[in-house]
């Protein structure tokens, strides 16, 4: 078990160095003016909150309990909304006419933001997951809400 935690954490750092190196680069080069380019920006700064988010949970801190609940429900809400800037990317990269960007963008939200309520509520009601005194996480009966808004942006 800890050694699973060790390299999942490894991971984690292998991956939020790479995030940070793409995003300096970004920067540093001035590639953020157009749409296209932003929307990249955001979906690996929603990334990287995705990944940190994950971490109060992974080390099970007793005395972090609220902290640890709520970095998952944020970590819920990035993971389709990344999906979601996705998609808005390669609309924007495919389809030449922009005219009816706003429209789509809208909604195609309507997804992301479900899944969004069905987290903030989560609190109350406990259908997307649970957590326990010693941050031992449950998945709830709308767990698969977060798969199948990630799976619609994808198709």
């Amino acid at each position: 078990m800890t050694v699973a935690i060790f390299n999942l954490i490894d991971i984690h750092i292998l991956s939020i160095a790479v995030i940070l190196t793409v995003l300096a680069y970004c920067f540093h080069s001035g590639e953020t003016k157009t749409r296209q380019q932003k929307m990249f920006i955001l979906i690996i700064a929603m990334t990287f909150i995705s990944i940190i988010t994950e971490f109060p949970s992974l080390f099970e801190l007793k005395n972090f309990y609220y902290l640890a609940y709520w970095c998952e429900g944020i970590s819920y809400i990035t993971t389709p909304m990344i999906a979601y800037v996705w998609v808005l990317y390669v609309y924007t990269t495919v389809n030449t006419n922009q005219e009816k960007f706003k429209t789509f963008a809208l909604f195609s939200f309507i997804p992301a933001l479900i899944n969004t309520v069905l987290v903030l509520i989560n609190p109350w009601t406990n259908l997307n997951y649970t957590m326990d005194a010693n941050i031992v996480l449950a998945r709830g009966p709308f767990y698969y809400v977060i798969v199948a808004v990630a799976a619609f942006y994808m198709d």
